[in-house]
């Protein structure tokens, strides 16, 4: 946008000099984009410079079918690659962020969308790559206009970045939440507890990871409906931790408490409940009394289902 540099262009007999930017402005006045074309534009500009399925953007989009976005091909505001990948142009992509102002508020369906694939911890997905690069590029673009829904979208997808072992990425999402909670008026106890857990996954100490979880479990002083599984999974991370230090009876005592957290808020036959058991299962079968033989025999089911 900043580029000086003036072009001609010739229309009806006459001549005009302008810049990209002041060209691609009348070109988009000009059609007169309608207000689906507009959106499906101000999220493809948060799309990665590799592209995007067309298929995919639509699902995340909500769309009916891909019309729209075959319009904007054929107009050429749209990019189509081979593979049915579409993409901007680099420079419709900087003048359709600055037109279009992409934010936390207007783009709400594809930041639901992405939110609610990564809230699907159990299972894979093909396009993995392509969810990340999308997250990282909302990260950089996106006007940050209602702080408490990023801060949900950005905890949301750190779970998923963790279960394919994307680590820098993982940390870059984790820092972005550190600083967000900085502001004392961002978030809650439960965030600041949720951020030390995260913390605690990427420490590459164990013992840095188990006094780092400890602190998130103590921030948690009461627990109720609306942190009982959190308070779980922090007890549940820190029997992990334990377990990993040859620390066994610690193990065993936080495993048993997330148990009972789970128990009494009934959140046992929760999927995540299944899924948070399962890299422990070799230990909880041995060290948690309070589970009879029936639940054993549903873990040992369900892990060998989901192996």
């Amino acid at each position: 946008m900043n580029d000086p540099d003036k072009i001609s262009v010739k229309k009806d007999g006459k001549s005009k000099k302008k810049t990209y930017y002041s060209h691609i402005h009348t070109l988009f006045s000009l059609y007169r984009l309608s207000q689906t074309e507009k959106d499906i534009m101000r999220n493809l500009a948060l799309a990665p410079r590799s592209g995007i399925l067309a298929k995919l953007i639509a699902i995340w989009l909500e769309l009916d079918d891909l019309n729209d976005i075959n319009d904007l091909i054929e107009k050429g505001f749209i990019e189509a690659r081979a593979g049915r990948t579409i993409l901007l142009h680099p420079m419709i992509q900087e003048i359709t962020v600055d037109e279009t102002k992409p934010s936390v508020s207007n783009c709400s369906t594809l930041l639901r969308s992405i939110q609610n694939t990564c809230l699907l911890h159990g299972e894979d997905i093909m396009y993995h790559q392509t969810l990340f690069d999308m997250i990282e590029s909302i990260i950089e673009l996106i006007k940050r206009d209602d702080i408490n829904t990023y801060l949900r979208f950005l905890e949301d997808v750190v779970p998923y970045m963790d279960k394919y072992h994307y680590a820098e990425q993982m940390r870059n999402v984790v820092n972005k939440i550190s600083v967000l909670l900085k502001d004392k008026s961002v978030g809650t106890t439960s965030d600041r507890a949720l951020l030390l857990d995260y913390q605690a996954i990427l420490e590459k100490s164990n013992a840095n990871a188990i006094q780092l979880e400890k602190r998130a479990v103590d921030m948690i002083t009461e627990i109720n409906d609306g942190n009982a599984w959190l308070a779980a999974n922090l007890h549940s991370n820190l029997g992990m931790y334990y377990m990993k230090d040859g620390q066994l009876e610690l193990a065993r005592q936080y495993m048993e408490k997330a148990y009972r957290i789970l128990e009494q808020y009934d959140l046992i036959n929760y999927h995540d409940s299944i899924m948070t058991a399962l890299p422990l299962l070799p230990t909880m079968l041995s060290c948690l009394p309070i589970w009879d033989e029936l639940t054993k025999d549903c873990l040992l089911y369900e892990s060998c289902v989901m192996f």
